[in-house]
Order: C-alpha cells, then sequence, then structure tokens
C-alpha cells in the first residue's frame, strides 16, 4: 500500500519526508542523513518519526546526538 514516512521537530512542524510512496509487505529499511528537506543539517535535538500505511498511523521519538 502507500507509505509515508515524516520526521517532524517538537513543534509539530515536518522537517524531512523520507517516504511517499506506494510499498509492498514486507520488511523495509529507510537511511536518513540528518538533513531537512532543502539539505540543511538538523541540531541535536529530539525528534519524531511518523509512519503511515493506509489506516495505520504510529509515531516514536528519537534523539539526534551530534
Amino acid at each position: 500500500g502507500f507509505v509515508e514516512l515524516d520526521v517532524i521537530d517538537l513543534l509539530g512542524q515536518r522537517v524531512r519526508r523520507l517516504l511517499h510512496e506506494a510499498r509492498g509487505a514486507g520488511d523495509h529499511a529507510v537511511e536518513w542523513d540528518a538533513t531537512d528537506d532543502a539539505g540543511g543539517a538538523l541540531a541535536s535535538g529530539i525528534y519524531l518519526f511518523r509512519l503511515q500505511a493506509g489506516a495505520l498511523m504510529d509515531t516514536v521519538a528519537a534523539a539526534l546526538i551530534r
């Protein structure tokens, strides 16, 4: 199905869209280079990763340490 994976800062702003495409069932991996959509380096801090696939939506937090 269709999958979106976004990186969101603690103010609720999307800073990077990692996926916006159809994916088949199974395990997948995505690498993130700790930059925003414009290619700028993000500061250390807590970021949220929001995955939306069909009716499923899940959010997890991660710390970026530079």
